[in-house]
This record gives C-alpha cells, sequence and structure tokens, in this order.
C-alpha cells in the first residue's frame, strides 16, 4: 500500500492540482536462470574444439488486484474538497483496477567450432 501527496501539473502546468493518491496492491515475481556450457577437444581430423552452451530461463509474475485511485483539489477555489479523479479512459490514476498473469520460459544455445593452422610460420585458431 502506498499513500502519495503533491502537486499533479497535467490539468493544470502553470499552478499545479494539489493531489492525494493511494495505490494497494500485491505483486509476486520469480526468476530463475540456468546455464550450461562445455568445452571439447577433439583430436580427430587433425584436432579442433567444440564450445558449446545453453541456458533456460523462467519469469512468472502475478498481480492478482491492483488499485489505484487519485483525488485532485483544484487550487484555483480556495477550500474545496478533493476530488476523486475517476473516467472512462485508461489512465492509471484515475481509479484503475489492474490484474496481471504473466509467464516467460525463455531458452538459449549456441556453440562453435574452431581448429588450429599454420599460416605464414605462425600457429593462428
Amino acid at each position: 500500500m502506498s499513500f502519495r501527496t503533491g502537486k499533479d501539473f497535467e490539468f493544470d502546468p502553470i499552478n499545479g492540482t494539489n493531489i492525494i493518491a493511494r495505490e494497494i496492491g500485491f505483486k509476486q515475481t520469480t526468476f530463475y536462470n540456468s546455464t550450461l556450457t562445455g568445452t571439447h577437444k577433439i583430436d580427430a581430423l587433425g584436432g579442433f574444439t567444440v564450445n558449446w552452451y545453453g541456458s533456460f530461463g523462467i519469469l512468472d509474475q502475478y498481480i492478482p488486484l491492483l488499485q489505484r485511485l487519485q483525488y485532485n483539489q483544484y487550487t484555483n477555489l480556495p477550500g474545496s474538497p478533493y476530488l476523486a479523479l475517476i473516467s472512462n479512459g485508461l489512465s492509471q490514476k484515475s481509479g484503475s483496477v489492474f490484474y496481471s498473469t504473466l509467464s516467460d520460459y525463455l531458452y538459449n544455445a549456441g556453440g562453435d567450432i574452431s581448429k588450429s593452422f599454420t599460416l605464414f610460420g605462425q600457429n593462428k585458431r
């Protein structure tokens, strides 16, 4: 749960609007990552080296309920009450409720093969 107070300059860019805002929510995030690598030297065909790697990752996030609400007090009306900012738009300020479930599975693999040779009297790979 978080509470914010201060000024919002979106509606009144010169003087700003006094705000009181709250957010109530729970978020659970799980992250897992693993990597496996290997290097193999093979003597066949004059000798070469094989390098390989692979990885796997999981990113899960669960937000069962996130509620946000902002109250504005207009500075041009002294003593005016704070009014809830509610609309039918998609703004996160205007009385929004948000639900989310995220499941990402990440796979990665690769490798290379190298062989040493002599060029102009120098060993190259």
